[in-house]
């Protein structure tokens, strides 16, 4: 069963439509694939690398809107140097020194004018101004339009400290809780601020310091309506490094660090991408620095948002590539069938040549290769016919010259023994029994000249074989015994001429029990399932098993030992007579007998012979 399976599957033993199937499959499959992944593998990277330059480039757009707002607020920080409003700041100016530098109802109205028409038009982007003086005050003025002085010292404040320029400064993102819970800003934790120092022109110094605080509203209304993705974050810090804007209000005013996802102090250029591990997720970091202001935009967008379209179009690339294998399989499978279903035919064909006696069926009419080769085998077929006549008509004479030869062996051999046979009995005087071995031997030999047949009724050969034992008791007397078993169906049936009469010789010769010297024989012919079965039975010495090959190598290969008379004799007149359909063997154990076996296939005696 293994051996089968292997062989099975070995290559060597596919049909060729087979192998042209699998070949041609295997080629268009390996195409296809090749062709499919090259294409997704190109299209993802092409599509990768748009989506790196993409997103920096929106990024840019974002800082232009960014670097517009801060325009604004250094224009609102700047319009107080200009005419007519440093006319009226410089009349606050005087009004100040002559108010002993401190604030009355006057210069407050003053500054407040001032100021007002500074911020005119930006009220949508401011949350507060604060003038400091150069004698410790400054003046709060919030975007309800109200103001205050409160003592301040800008030469106290941290920006003051760490910065120490008395010229236009961006501070960037604050946190303006201003001096005390009543003054404070009120519409957003965190503002926009920039310091304005305002220059006196008369004492070659400043006068006082302007800083103005901007809504981050502003800078949340630029992103909005965009949408990275989800769970996507998208990040602006000033230029302190300060987030400004964040998806996470938590991360408003924290300085933004390398651990958050991409290190900004170590960028080369003011925009690009990188794809980083953050938290365990794939991420496409990006940014996007403003040369103006320093501000950044970054964007953190999962990787999975971004291929989800790259993702389904893998699939539908697998999709695509598996249909294109199943039809080239099946393009392959109709292609190799239908070049080699001629091939099939003419072998089908020669499978069958001998059943439709070399004659062809089913000619296809073709004028290609296949039909070339069609004619080149009904030529062969017809010279095969020819050939298998002659050679029929050879083989018919030989077998009727072989049988007739077998049975002149068998005729003398018989005469030779039965003639010794009545000698020994003249010798003995015993001249009635010699009488009666004389009249058994007419006998047989009348039968031999009326039956120059092949084959004979059965009841025949068993009468002739009576004779023969007949003489053998004249010789061995009460010695010999003999048990017919014969059915009486097998009576009319046709058995091969002299067939038994040697089994029996055998017998009565190599019978003779090694226990009282004995020769006892049972002979058993019956019918059974269209089938002459019959058996010689001796209770002799017996054969031990390398005697036993000996003779069945004798039987099988007769031409090895020499004309054999007997056991090889049968044996051979038996597969001339029915052309290998009938059975003969012989079985024997050492101290325990002989059996000789036949098995013939029914011929009934009814003129025609006809077969069963």
């Amino acid at each position: 069963m293994a051996a089968n399976l292997k062989k099975m599957f070995r290559y060597r033993s596919w049909s060729l439509a087979l192998k042209l199937t699998v070949i041609f499959s295997a080629l268009i499959t390996a195409i296809v694939v090749s062709v499919g992944v090259s294409s997704y593998m190109s299209y993802k990277k092409t599509i990768r690398n748009e989506i790196q330059r993409f997103v920096p480039q929106t990024l840019v757009q974002v800082n232009r809107h960014l670097d517009t707002y801060i325009s604004e607020m250094i224009s609102i920080s700047q319009e107080i140097l200009k005419a007519p409003y440093y006319d009226l700041f410089h009349e606050f100016e005087n009004a100040w020194e002559m108010g002993g530098n401190k604030p009355t109802i006057e210069n407050s109205l003053l500054l407040n004018q001032a100021i007002q028409f500074v911020s005119r038009g930006y009220d949508r982007h401011l949350l507060g101004l604060i003038y400091y003086s150069s004698d410790g005050y400054a003046y709060i003025r919030t975007n309800t339009g109200g103001g205050s002085w409160l003592q301040r010292d800008y030469h106290q404040e941290d920006w003051y400290v760490a910065s120490r320029k008395l010229s236009l400064s961006i501070l960037g993102t604050r946190k303006e809780i201003l001096f005390d819970n009543e003054l404070r800003i009120e519409r957003a934790p965190y503002a926009f601020t920039i310091v304005q120092p305002i220059p006196n022109q008369e004492k070659n110094g400043i006068s006082g310091i302007l800083q103005i605080s901007g809504d981050l509203e502003s800078v949340s209304s630029i992103l909005v309506g965009m949408d990275m993705g989800t769970n996507s974050n998208i990040y602006i810090t000033d230029n302190g490094g300060k987030i400004v804007y964040s998806s996470d209000n938590r991360l408003l005013g924290k300085v933004w660090e390398a651990d958050d996802g991409i290190d900004l102090k170590a960028a080369h250029s003011d925009m690009g991408s990188q794809v980083i591990d953050l938290h365990g997720s794939r991420m496409l970091a990006s940014y996007s620095k403003s040369t103006k202001t320093g501000w950044t935009v970054i964007s953190m967008i999962p990787m999975k948002a971004l291929t989800s379209g790259i993702s389904s179009v893998g699939t539908w690339t697998v999709a695509m590539v598996l249909l294109a294998v199943i039809v080239s399989a099946l393009a392959a499978r109709m292609i190799a069938y239908g070049v080699t279903n001629p091939i099939r035919h003419l072998s089908k064909q020669l499978d069958k040549l001998d059943e439709d006696n070399f004659r062809i069926i089913h000619k296809p009419e073709r004028s290609d290769e296949i039909g070339v080769l069609w004619k080149a085998y009904e030529g062969m077929v017809m010279r095969i016919r020819i050939l298998v006549e002659e050679v029929l008509k050879s083989k018919l004479l030989k077998q009727e010259s072989e049988i007739k030869a077998l049975r002149s062996q068998i005729n003398p051999h018989f005469i030779n023994n039965a003639l010794e046979n009545i000698r020994m009995t003249l010798v003995r005087e015993r001249y009635g029994q010699v009488e009666s071995a004389l009249v058994s031997l007419g006998d047989i030999m009348r039968y031999q000249c009326m039956h120059m047949e092949e084959t004979v009724p059965a009841k025949k050969e068993i009468e002739m074989v009576r004779n023969v034992l007949h003489i053998q008791k004249i010789r061995f007397g009460d010695r010999l015994s003999v048990e017919y078993a014969i059915d009486a169906q097998v009576d009319d049936m046709l058995i091969p001429s002299f067939m038994i009469q040697p089994l029996v010789e055998n017998a009565v010769k190599y019978g003779i029990s090694p226990d009282d010297g004995c020769i006892r024989i049972v002979i058993r012919i019956k019918a059974e399932s269209g089938y002459i079965i019959g058996s010689v039975i001796d209770e002799g010495e017996g054969l031990d098993a390398g005697q036993l090959d000996h003779v069945i190598q004798l039987m099988e290969y007769p031409d090895k030992g020499g004309p054999q008379i007997g056991l090889s004799n049968i044996s051979q007149r038996l597969r001339l007579i029915y052309n290998g359909r009938a059975e003969f063997a012989i079985d024997s154990a050492k101290g325990a007998g002989t059996i000789v076996k036949f098995r013939l296939p029914v011929i009934l005696n009814d003129a025609g012979a006809e077969e069963l």
